[in-house]
C-alpha cells in the first residue's frame, strides 16, 4: 500500500518521519506549528488525503500514535499556554529545503498556530476511526493480532484501545476536554466523540459525565449550524458543510442515548443546562434535538435532490428524533408539542404505549443492551470490554449476561439487589422461545415481537426480565460513582422555551480536512 503526496518533491517517508520524531515527546515538540501543520496539509492534501489513511494505519502506526498521543496527553493549562508561545515561533532549520517547503505549504493555511494544530490532529484521528468503528472489533486485540499473523501482516493502527486513548480513558477524556475549551470550537470534536464513544462505549462514561465542561460543549457546539445558517455567526460555509456539521452532532448525540442509561443521560443533560443557566433555561441536549428538526427541513430545500447532503439530511433527521424520543423517556418529561416539536412529542407518546402496552418490545431492549454495552454486568465491577482488550465471557445458563471473571459471576449470583440467579432461567427460556439472535440489534425487533406472539411466549416473564434488567441497570450504573449525582433532580425536568441569544461570536475554522 503506498502513502501518497501532494504533488512535490517532498518524499511522503519524509514528511511522516520529521512528523512523528518532532512530536515523540508531546510535551515538547520540536518543530513549530507551521511546520507540522505544514507536514498535514501535504499528507492530507484533499488530493490524497483519504487514501492516506488506510496506508498510515498500516505502513506507519506510529504517525498515528503522535497525533493521538498529543491531543490526548493531560496538560497544565500553564503548559498549555507556554507550548502556544513556543509553537508560534520558528526555530526549524530552514535550511533544509524540504522543512522549508513544509512551511511554505503552511503559509497557504489562515492559522497555524498551536490551538489550529491540536484541531487538525482531531481532525485526523476522527477521520482514521472511521473504517475502525465499521470493524467493530478493536477490543479483540489478542484475537486481532492472532488473525493478522496467520496472515502474514501486522494489525492496522490502532492496535488496541490504549492507542486511541494512550493515557487511559480518564486521563486522555480529561486532555480532549481541555483542547475543545482551548482551541477552535467545531464539530469535528462531536464527530472524534461520537467515534470515541462507539468504540469504547461504557469505558468512557464515567469520565464525560463528570466532566465539568463536555456536557456543556456537546451543546453549544451542536448549535454552532443554527447560528451560521441563521447568519448570527459569520461564515462562509454553504448549505451541504452545515448539513455535515450536522450530521457529526447527530451521530454523536445518538451514541449518548444508545450506550448511556438513564441516570447517566440525566446528570448530562443537567451538567449541559447548568452551563448554559444565565444565558438561557433552554439550551441543552433535548432543545438542539427541536431546533435541528425545525432547521433540517429548511435545508433539504436548498441542497441538491438525490446528493450526499440529502441523504445525511434523512440521516440527521432520523437521529435527532430519536435521540430526542429517548431524552424525554429517560429524563420523564412529558411529550410536550409547544416545547419539544410536534413531531419528538409524537414519537415520544408512541414509545411510551410501547412501554406501557408491550413486554416484549422492554424485553427486547434490554437484551440489546446487554449485549452492546459490552461490560462485566457484576454490580461494583467498573470493567468493559475496550478497558480489558478482550471480549467477556457469557453467563453459560443464560449465554446473555457478560463477566469480566468468574467472581464477578459468583457475587452477581446473590447480588442482594439484582441476583443473576433470578432471571438466568428466564433469559434462557425468552431467548430460546424466540431463537433471538446472539447479537440483537434494532432491525431484529419487529421479528421478535411477532415471534413472542406466535410462540406464545409468557409475558409474565418478559414483564419479570424487563424489571430485573432495569433494577440491575440502577445498581451498575456509572451515575452512581459521580461525587454529585445524589443532587440530580428525581422528577421530571421542566424547562421554559425562550429564544437563543443573537450576540455569539465564534471562530469557525475551515472543514476542509475533516470528513
Amino acid at each position: 500500500m503506498t502513502l501518497l503526496t501532494h504533488p512535490s518533491s517532498i518524499g511522503s517517508d519524509f514528511v511522516v518521519n520529521l512528523f512523528q520524531s518532532s512530536l515523540a515527546d508531546p510535551h515538547e515538540p520540536q518543530h513549530c506549528a507551521s511546520c507540522l501543520i505544514g507536514c498535514i496539509i501535504v499528507l492530507f492534501h484533499p488530493s490524497v488525503g483519504m487514501q492516506n489513511y488506510e496506508a498510515l494505519r498500516v505502513e506507519h502506526p506510529a504517525f498515528l500514535d503522535a497525533c493521538a498521543r498529543f491531543i490526548t496527553v493531560p496538560r497544565s493549562d500553564e503548559e498549555n499556554d507556554r507550548l502556544q508561545a513556543q509553537m508560534s515561533v520558528c526555530s526549524c532549520d530552514l535550511s533544509d529545503e524540504r522543512v522549508a517547503q513544509m512551511h511554505q505549504k503552511a503559509s497557504k493555511s489562515a492559522d497555524c498556530s498551536y490551538k489550529h494544530l491540536g484541531w487538525m490532529l482531531a481532525c485526523q484521528v476522527h477521520n482514521v476511526l472511521q473504517p475502525v468503528r465499521d470493524e467493530g472489533n478493536l477490543h479483540k486485540v489478542e484475537r486481532n493480532q492472532q488473525r493478522a499473523e496467520r496472515r502474514g501482516k501486522s494489525v492496522p493502527w490502532p492496535r488496541s484501545p490504549r492507542d486511541v486513548l494512550p493515557y487511559g480513558a480518564e486521563a486522555s477524556i480529561a486532555a480532549l476536554a481541555v483542547w475543545i475549551e482551548f482551541s477552535v470550537p467545531n464539530s469535528i470534536w462531536l464527530g472524534l466523540f461520537a467515534s470515541i464513544i462507539e468504540l469504547f462505549k461504557k469505558e468512557v462514561v464515567l469520565p464525560i459525565i463528570s466532566s465539568p465542561t463536555l456536557p456543556g460543549k456537546f451543546v453549544g457546539i451542536a448549535e454552532i449550524p443554527f447560528f451560521m445558517l441563521r447568519g448570527d455567526i459569520p461564515s462562509t460555509a454553504g448549505p451541504e458543510e452545515i448539513v455535515r456539521q450536522m450530521k457529526r452532532g447527530a451521530v454523536l448525540y445518538k451514541m449518548l442515548v444508545n450506550f448511556f442509561d438513564k441516570a447517566e443521560c440525566r446528570i448530562l443533560f443537567e451538567r449541559g443546562n447548568a452551563q448554559f443557566a444565565s444565558d438561557s433555561s433552554d439550551r441543552n441536549l433535548l432543545s438542539v434535538c427541536r431546533d435541528a428538526l425545525a432547521i433540517l427541513p429548511i435545508l433539504a430545500e436548498i441542497v441538491p435532490p438525490y446528493s450526499e447532503a440529502a441523504l445525511d439530511i434523512q440521516h440527521c433527521t432520523q437521529d435527532y428524533t430519536l435521540t430526542g424520543v429517548g431524552l424525554i423517556s429517560y429524563l420523564d418529561l412529558p411529550a410536550d408539542a409547544a416545547k419539544y416539536g410536534a413531531e419528538i412529542a409524537a414519537a415520544a407518546d408512541k414509545l411510551r404505549e410501547m412501554e406501557r402496552n408491550s413486554p416484549e418490545y422492554t424485553a427486547y431492549v434490554a437484551f440489546m443492551r446487554l449485549w452492546t454495552a459490552e461490560r462485566c454486568w457484576a454490580p461494583g465491577c467498573r470493567a468493559t470490554f475496550a478497558g480489558a482488550g478482550r471480549a467477556f465471557p457469557a453467563c453459560a445458563g443464560c449465554a446473555r449476561v457478560t463477566y469480566c471473571s468468574k467472581a464477578c459471576q459468583a457475587s452477581a449470583w446473590k447480588h442482594p439487589d439484582a441476583p443473576h440467579r433470578a432471571v438466568c432461567k428466564k433469559a434462557k427460556y425468552i431467548a430460546g422461545a424466540t431463537g433471538l439472535a446472539p447479537k440483537p440489534d434494532g432491525e431484529g425487533l419487529t421479528l421478535f415481537q411477532v415471534t413472542c406472539v406466535l410462540r406464545n411466549v409468557d409475558r409474565t416473564i418478559l414483564e419479570e426480565f424487563s424489571a430485573h434488567f432495569e433494577k440491575l441497570q440502577q445498581t451498575v450504573s456509572f451515575a452512581n460513582l459521580v461525587a454529585d449525582a445524589a443532587s440530580a433532580s428525581t422528577g421530571p425536568i421542566e424547562s421554559e422555551q425562550t429564544s437563543h441569544p443573537n450576540d455569539v461570536t465564534l471562530a469557525i475554522a475551515d472543514d476542509s480536512l475533516g470528513a
